[in-house]
């Protein structure tokens, strides 16, 4: 995260020279970072403040799976080519 100081670096630059990547070269960060501060401003949100994420997604924790024996319902295949060579040699 950026500070107020550095923001306002970026935006001083970007009035400048009126390019993200002019502006990113000249600051050391990416354009995308320029982009973001410029459309937060043009927006009139404060500098620095967090954006919500719009997503809603909220990452849910599973438990720790050891291995393959924790898990009845899925195979385990070192490589196709083995298992259908294992899977036709049987036939023969």
């Amino acid at each position: 995260m950026k500070s107020d100081g550095e923001i306002m670096e970026i935006l001083a630059a970007y009035d400048l020279t009126g390019s993200l990547r002019a502006t990113a070269e000249l600051t050391g960060c990416s354009q995308h970072t320029v982009a973001k501060h410029v459309q937060a401003r043009d927006a009139g949100r404060p500098i620095g403040e967090p954006v919500a994420r719009g997503s809603g997604y909220t990452r849910q924790s599973r438990p720790f799976r050891s291995g393959p024996e924790t898990d009845t319902n899925r195979t385990v295949r070192s490589c196709p080519g083995t298992c259908i060579a294992a899977s036709s040699s049987m036939r023969s």
